[in-house]
């Protein structure tokens, strides 16, 4: 098993005084690097909506060409990419334009100079009134959630799939 993924405070836990690989602290570390690999995109499951990849769902080959052109013109899109991009561009150096001369009259920003480069600073917004209509509302949705505890709904999870069987006691794991 390779023990790369134990760093930092997990490669204490991984194995036990006798030096031997604990199972269960080793199975909590890969399901955790697991999780992490998947949010950050960096693996996908397989046959997955939400951890899958989302490039296996797009079209490729005939296939596509096929379809690129109706694609195109329902996003409003020219085929050409160098027409698209000099639209852009045109946009993008109209706004920058547009928000340059409007900046000496902005009193929300101004320039500084910091490490010998301009930089934008942004005068914080005020804080706005919580309207009483929200207030009510988080109240009603609060009185309608169950209250539960963490414990009791760890138990009662427990008793659904046995997964407290598989780990064993949680103290288990701290050292």
């Amino acid at each position: 098993m390779p023990l790369d993924l134990a760093i930092g405070a997990w490669l204490p836990r991984v194995r036990d005084s006798a030096g031997l690989l604990d199972r269960r602290a080793y199975t909590s570390l890969v399901l955790e690097r697991l999780r992490e690999a998947l949010r950050r995109r960096d693996i996908y499951a397989a046959h997955s909506d939400r951890c899958g990849d989302p490039r296996s769902k797009l079209l490729s080959g005939p296939a596509w060409e096929v379809a690129r052109p109706g694609v195109a013109q329902s996003f409003g899109h020219d085929l050409d990419p160098h027409a698209e991009l000099s639209a852009l561009i045109l946009d993008l150096d109209t706004a920058y334009r547009a928000v340059a001369e409007r900046l000496p009259d902005n009193a929300a920003v101004r320039i500084e100079v910091v490490d010998g480069r301009d930089r934008p600073v942004l005068t914080t917004l005020d804080r706005l009134d919580v309207p009483v209509s929200l207030t009510d509302l988080s109240t009603a949705i609060q009185q309608r959630l169950p209250r539960i505890d963490l414990p009791e709904l760890l138990l009662e999870v427990a008793g659904w799939t046995g997964f407290l069987t598989e780990w064993g006691a949680a103290c288990e794991f701290v050292k």
